[in-house]
C-alpha cells in the first residue's frame, strides 16, 4: 500500500504526495464491466476477480502489494499485464513521465 511508511519511504513522499497520486488515479480510472468468461484458478477467488477485471479494462498492470499471490503457482500466461507493487510502478512512471 503506498500510505505504508515503508512505500513513502522508498519514493520520497508524505501522505500529501500519497493523496495527490490516489487523486490522479480516481480521475483518470474508469468503470469496466467484467463477463466472468474465463477463470484463471488462483488460490484465492477474490484475485480471480482482480485479474479478469484487468483484462477486461486491458490494463497494462496489475498494482498490488501481493504479487506473489498472482505468480506463484498462478496459471495466468498473460503477458499483457505485468504485475508490480505500488513502489515499482509509481517509479517505472516517474522514469517513463519525468518527476
Amino acid at each position: 500500500m503506498l500510505s505504508r511508511e515503508s512505500s513513502k519511504q522508498q519514493l520520497g513522499l508524505d501522505d500529501q504526495g500519497i493523496e495527490v497520486i490516489l487523486q490522479f488515479i480516481a480521475t483518470v480510472g474508469r468503470s469496466t464491466d467484467i463477463s466472468y468468461a474465463w477463470r484463471p484458478n488462483l488460490k484465492d477467488e477474490a484475485d480471480n476477480m482482480v485479474i479478469e477485471l484487468a483484462l477486461a479494462s486491458r490494463s497494462r498492470y496489475l498494482v498490488t502489494s501481493n504479487t506473489r499471490d498472482f505468480t506463484t503457482g498462478a496459471d495466468l500466461n498473460n503477458d499483457d499485464i505485468r504485475i508490480v507493487t505500488p513502489v515499482e510502478f509509481l517509479r517505472e512512471w516517474r522514469r517513463n513521465h519525468g518527476k
